[in-house]
């Protein structure tokens, strides 16, 4: 597992992105629910403030060109990419948590990274997931599906998978 840190400045960079990503979703009625709280969660949070931060958990861990700003109010299923090969990134709150697509058909990037907030400024990534296995391992949980932590494959082979100069290829 990787645990990765947040400087204050890039905790303002997420909280402003999480906002304009709201703002967006809610002037456009894009249908996504995103000015709805859960009754657990404090009055008025922002759900884009834990996405961004996953996000940037995940470009820390790899490597990867981060933007706060980038995908306003759109998600087409894909966070990052990496010599072609697609990323989507998933966050909870939950140590425990899981992998969750609404669906199997949301699931369009070619492996998805789970992280898992600890605290604000800190973060986990207990690993990754081709499409194909989370197909195959999924199953139904909440209102859609997903894995547990046990199916996901270690965060330091992918690590190594995107380092590694003589295997830069990604086997699909």
């Amino acid at each position: 597992m990787i645990e990765i840190n947040f400087n204050k400045e890039e905790l303002d960079a997420c909280r402003k992105g999480a906002n304009l990503r709201y703002q967006f979703a809610r002037n456009s009625d894009l249908g996504r629910g995103l000015y709805l709280t859960a009754p657990e969660k404090a009055e008025g949070s922002n759900p884009d403030y834990l996405g961004i931060r996953g996000e940037l958990a995940v470009a820390k861990a790899f490597n990867l060109h981060f933007d706060v700003f980038r995908g306003m109010g759109v998600d087409n299923g894909f966070d990052f990419f990496w010599n072609e090969i697609s990323i989507d990134v998933k966050a909870t709150d939950y140590l425990g948590g899981r992998l969750m697509f609404n669906s199997v058909d949301k699931f369009k990037s070619d492996l998805a990274v789970l992280t898992i907030e600890v605290e604000e400024g800190l973060f986990r990534v207990p690993g990754w997931i081709k499409r194909e296995d989370f197909v195959k391992n999924s199953g139904p949980f909440l209102n859609g599906v997903a894995v547990t932590q046990e199916y996901l494959n270690p965060p330091q082979e992918l690590w190594e998978i995107m380092t590694n100069k003589k295997n830069q290829k990604y086997e699909r």
